[in-house]
Formats: structure tokens, C-alpha cells, sequence
């Protein structure tokens, strides 16, 4: 990136990098649905790590074979949506862009990280401080209010793995 010397191809650059984490979040929600690791499928065999792979939870990790790895690449394409719903002006992009956040989100929920959720929340607080919107606390209220809608969705219908390592009754180390 240091090498870029024109904003162009810096955004052209973001913008790949969008376009190629979406496909990853998409096998993260395959994961989801199917409680099947992607890499296991593919004929990759996942190492065991302590705290992270255990028998008694699903977490997805996508083509990573860590949820906290790939919860830690969902943040950075979180923020490069973010940065891009700054950018654009069309309506129908803006929501597409919130439908990739919303994607996002699923799969930090999904990995169960502690740590990506709150980079994630900490991200979002400083886009929301730095931007410079109309209505920006309406906005903010119903970001939040669909981080909550999606955390309580994810809790009741999927898992409450995620829930439960957020509140610290599971993944003690």
C-alpha cells in the first residue's frame, strides 16, 4: 500500500480486496448451515488447537482452519465496507454494502471471537465518530439495533455458543 502514490488505484486496490472476502464469507455461512468445515470438505484436515477446535461447539473458520483468524479477516473486510459506504452515493450500492457488513457480522458471531467482536464494535465506534453523516445518531441507533436483532437471531436459532463465550461461560483459558 505504501508503494500506491494515487488514490485511484488505492481504492481499485480496497475494492478487490472487498470483492475477494465476500466468497469467504459465503463459505463461512455455508459452514453455518451445514456444521461442516470447509477445509474438511476439500479433503484438509484441521489442526487442533486448544480453545479453539473443540467437540462440543461448531465454529466456523472458512478456508483459514481458525475462527480467530478468520473472524480477524472478517473485521478488516468490515472496515474496508465501512470505508466504502463513506465513498459511493447510490442507494442500491449503499445496501448492498450493508448487506456485506450484515454477512460480516454473521461469521464474527459464527467464529465465536471475543477479540473480533470487539475490534468489530471498535471499528464501527470510531467509523461512526469520524464520519460525517446526516441523521448519524439514527443511524447508529439502528446499526446497533441490527447487531443486536442478528446476536439474538444467531442465539435463539443457531447457537448460543457465541453468546455464551461473549458472556464468559465458555472458553475459559
Amino acid at each position: 500500500i505504501g508503494l500506491i502514490d494515487r488514490k485511484v488505484f488505492l481504492e481499485r486496490m480496497l475494492l478487490l480486496l472487498l470483492v475477494a472476502y465476500v466468497p469467504v464469507g459465503i463459505m463461512g455461512l455455508y459452514e453455518l448451515a451445514t456444521q461442516t468445515h470447509i477445509l474438511e470438505l476439500w479433503g484438509y484436515p484441521l489442526r487442533s488447537v486448544p480453545y479453539t477446535l473443540t467437540s462440543d461447539e461448531f465454529r466456523a473458520v472458512a478456508t483459514y482452519g481458525d475462527p480467530d483468524m478468520f473472524s480477524r479477516s472478517m473485521v478488516f473486510a468490515s472496515l474496508i465496507a465501512m470505508f466504502f459506504l463513506t465513498r459511493v452515493r447510490s442507494g442500491t450500492v449503499k445496501v448492498l454494502l450493508c448487506g456485506t457488513l450484515l454477512l460480516f457480522f454473521v461469521n464474527i458471531l459464527a467464529s465465536g471471537s471475543r477479540a473480533a467482536l470487539l475490534g468489530y464494535l471498535g471499528a464501527a465506534t470510531c467509523f461512526w465518530y469520524f464520519v460525517t453523516a446526516r441523521l448519524k445518531w439514527w443511524i447508529a441507533g439502528g446499526a446497533m439495533g441490527a447487531m443486536g436483532v442478528a446476536l439474538a437471531a444467531y442465539t435463539l436459532i443457531i447457537s448460543a455458543t457465541p453468546f455464551e463465550r461473549y458472556v464468559g461461560e465458555k472458553g475459559k483459558a
